[in-house]
């Protein structure tokens, strides 16, 4: 009997639009202002991908997110959502999460980011030395390398 693992990990930067340098300062500075800022219209989904909903969320807010998923040969997850013109990204946010309890949501220098609430265990892996000659193209050949080392195996 043979089994076949299946495992895809997704790790995006999201932006929500140019920002000048002094508003990257301030948001860092003042770590809660993106949290403030208004979603400028009316995001109503069924049945959408998490990712999908959460580019609508900060799409024109000028918020900059990153999102982080792990599956296991299956589709990501979807979300079923309305969330009002005006509201903020908090309050959108909080939202989602409670839509989907298998996220959570955090504020990093500005950044929102949509995590497993579960965690990734092994983004915490210690690799002492890894090297991968690629292209662009090549990204998925050397993504497997790195998770096929015994370090982030274990984890």
């Amino acid at each position: 009997m043979s089994h076949s693992r299946c495992l895809a990990v997704l790790v995006l930067i999201l932006s929500g639009g140019p920002l000048a340098n002094s508003q990257v300062q301030s948001m860092t500075a003042h770590n809660q202002q993106p949290l403030s800022a208004v979603i400028d219209h009316n995001v109503q989904v069924n049945n959408e991908p998490v990712l999908s909903v959460f580019l609508d969320i900060l799409r024109g807010s000028g918020v900059h997110g990153g999102f982080a998923e792990v599956t296991s040969c299956s589709a990501l997850p979807t979300v079923d959502l309305t969330v009002a013109r005006g509201t903020t990204i908090r309050e959108a946010m909080n939202m989602l999460v409670a839509a989907n309890p298998s996220y959570r949501w955090d504020l990093k220098g500005g950044v929102v980011n949509l995590l497993p609430s579960g965690g990734i265990p092994f983004l915490r892996a210690m690799v002492l030395n890894y090297h991968a000659e690629t292209t662009t193209l090549q990204i998925p050949s050397a993504l497997g390398g790195l998770l096929n080392l015994p370090e982030v195996r274990e984890r």
